[in-house]
This record gives C-alpha cells, structure tokens and sequence, in this order.
C-alpha cells in the first residue's frame, strides 16, 4: 500500500466474512442471554447471541438462524441498529446488530456439539449453551 506521503508500507489483516449479534426481548424488560464457555478466557461469559455470517446469508437470515440455535427462539419483528467494526486495527469484520421482539419459543436448534438448557436466574432469563 502507499502511505499518504507516497512511501510504500506493508499492512497485514484478517479477513473475515462478518457477524451479527441480536438483543432479543421476551417482553418490555427481559433480554434473552446465552450462557457459553469460551475457552480462550477459561469461563463462562453472559452474552447476547450472535455469530457468522455464512456464504450465501444475508445478515438478517444469519441473525434468524442464530437465534433459533442458541436460543431456541423465532422473532415476530426485526430491526437493524447499527454495524460495528470492533477489530478495526488488524481485521474487515463487521457486525451486524439487530433488535428482536415477539418472542416465540420454536424449539431447540443447537449446533452440532451444543446443548440448550433455558434458565432463570433473578428474574433474567437466560439460554446456556453448553458446548
């Protein structure tokens, strides 16, 4: 690449083919966790739910499908609030993040490896995906 004083520069990244992560409400103040243990860190981790964008998908079909797997629910309306870059330094990913309301439970949908427990913990609901 050239540098703005017409130097040359080497840059490296990753490329990555996107995200999305979903706010999913169950009513006007409950928002559907995912319980997962992520092996880098050694623990459990509260998140939203969220993943890959696979070829082919768009963002909101990704979004649809995820949170089928590890929620084990469908959303009734969809919106989308923004797109994050959260590696802008070192990668092109990007996340999509969507808003889902409606709630329906449909069944559970894991990933190959995954199992689907729902909980309640302190008036939050929350999915545990156990993987």
């Amino acid at each position: 690449m050239r540098l703005a004083d017409g130097r040359a520069a080497h840059r490296e990244y990753i490329r990555h083919p996107g995200a999305v992560m979903i706010v999913p409400f169950l009513d006007s103040r409950t928002v559907v966790l995912v319980r997962q243990y992520r092996y880098p860190l050694g623990r459990h981790f509260y998140e939203i739910p969220a993943g890959k964008i696979d070829t082919g998908e768009t963002p909101l079909q990704t979004a649809r499908r995820e949170l089928k797997e590890e929620c084990g629910y469908a959303a009734r309306t969809w919106r989308h609030l923004t797109t994050i870059h959260p590696c802008i330094g070192y990668s092109d990913e990007h996340i999509e993040l969507f808003l889902a309301r409606g709630l329906t439970h449909v069944g559970d949908a894991p990933d190959d490896g995954e199992l689907l427990v729902l909980g309640n913990r302190g008036g939050r609901v929350y999915v545990w995906a156990a993987g």
